[in-house]
């Protein structure tokens, strides 16, 4: 399958700059595939309503040969443009996904307006192809089950990386070659 443009999402506090992101950018970039990997605001000013403010300058370039990839808030905000959307995209691929409070203060305060309401489910799915879904079973942040909450919901296909963490810089992770990998696969198939 054609993949014409990707979405890089990143997590709270973070920026496209970081983590496993701007090798992701280079990788997908040499592969012909336009990348737009927005800055959100962060800190107090990171709400529901500034990043989707952030996004509509993008919004035009979603379509069917799309796919989205969030980090951490970044797969939550994920699930909020989809039920927002009339567009159907080709796939979204979400690393360390969660879709209520991760119980750590620090990040459900600026998390909060992303999960307040609850996902419409249905909708997301509707308006994405396929999911796929990264989580670690040692992640400080996110506990698995969340994860597997997530990838239920989406009946997405789920991926358990052993020891990886958040899947982020911290633990280790300046390349993510899983998540290339399924989506050069995505490409590859007809």
């Amino acid at each position: 399958m054609e993949i014409e443009n990707a979405f890089l999402i990143h997590g709270s506090f973070g920026s496209p700059d970081e983590n496993w992101m701007p090798w992701l950018k280079r990788e997908l970039e040499r592969k012909g595939v336009e990348v737009i990997a927005p800055h959100f605001p962060s800190g107090e000013e990171q709400t529901l309503k500034n990043w989707l403010r952030e996004f509509e300058r993008y919004r035009h370039m979603m379509g069917p040969k799309t796919i989205m990839v969030g980090h951490s808030i970044g797969s939550a905000f994920i699930f909020r443009v989809l039920e927002r959307s009339d567009v159907k995209i080709l796939s979204s691929f979400l690393v360390a996904p969660f879709s209520r409070p991760v119980r750590i203060s620090k990040y459900d305060e600026v998390n909060k307006t992303f999960l307040e309401k609850e996902f419409d489910w249905e909708k997301i799915r509707k308006n994405c192809g396929s999911f796929h879904v990264y989580g670690s079973d040692n992640d400080p942040y996110v506990k698995f089950s969340q994860e597997d909450f997530v990838a239920k919901k989406l009946e997405a296909s789920m991926r358990v990386i052993e020891g990886a963490g958040h899947i982020n810089e911290e633990a280790g992770y300046k390349e993510f070659k899983e998540l290339l990998g399924d989506i050069s696969f995505l490409m590859k198939e007809d």
